[in-house]
């Protein structure tokens, strides 16, 4: 029986879709089961393709208010990127940032 290995799918999609291989070359040359692959990838493609992070909102009562600068209303975090947003920041704006940050 073969050890389990754990494959990193999106990097080996992308990977098979940059080389000029058949799927079947790819994956001989990756030492994967091709019929597999085949499943994993067209599972893959059928999962819709979001860039977006959940963000959980925090009750405002849960908000550092020492940290926060007067006027600000709202604020997101992941990892070391902080975004703050001041309370009158219109939607246009907040849609405007979010389509240059995807």
């Amino acid at each position: 029986m073969k050890p389990y290995r754990k494959y990193d799918w999106p990097a080996l999609f992308l990977a098979f879709e940059q080389s000029d291989l058949n799927q079947t070359q790819f994956c001989l040359e990756q030492s994967l089961n091709p019929k597999y692959f085949s499943q994993k990838r067209k599972a893959a493609l059928r999962e819709p393709n979001t860039s977006f992070t959940k963000v959980m909102v925090q009750p405002q009562s849960d908000l550092p208010t020492t940290l926060d600068p007067p006027g600000q209303a709202w604020r997101i975090q992941v990892g070391r990127c902080h975004i703050h947003s001041p309370d009158n920041a219109s939607l246009t704006s907040i849609a405007a940032l979010v389509e240059q940050l995807a």
